[in-house]
């Protein structure tokens, strides 16, 4: 699953859709967090989002990943793809998920100033 981190002055959602099409080639429009966990170990926050493809075709990128493609995923063949318990748990989560998280990118210098807002569409 594509991933990756925030860079200095970039709102959570562009890191979201520039990972992705970094990883995938894929363009992606964000529309939701179906959850936020923390990896107490490493001490990494992760906020899983919902999107919908926008654009663009499958590449792979050698230097993040191996294999690429496109799977319907359910609670019966999950354990096929998907290895990692903490991975399993987020995927089924967003699955399952009709509850979305709202997001919201603020600007606040010298006013308050709403740059996005991501809430269940659906």
């Amino acid at each position: 699953m594509p991933g990756g981190n925030v860079e200095i002055g970039e709102s959570l959602e562009e890191a979201v859709r520039r990972e992705f099409l970094e990883e995938t080639g894929i363009v992606i429009r964000p529309i939701g967090i179906t959850g936020v966990y923390y990896n107490a170990t490493k001490h990494v926050l992760t906020v899983v989002f919902n999107a919908e493809y926008v654009s663009g075709d499958i590449k792979i990128q050698p230097e993040e990943i191996l294999e690429a493609r496109y799977i319907q995923l359910d609670e019966l063949n999950i354990d096929q793809f998907i290895t990692r318990p903490q991975q399993k748990s987020r995927t089924l989560d967003a699955m399952k998920g009709k509850c979305f998280v709202p997001y919201e990118t603020w600007e606040v210098s010298p006013t308050y100033n709403l740059l996005s807002r991501l809430h269940n569409v659906q």
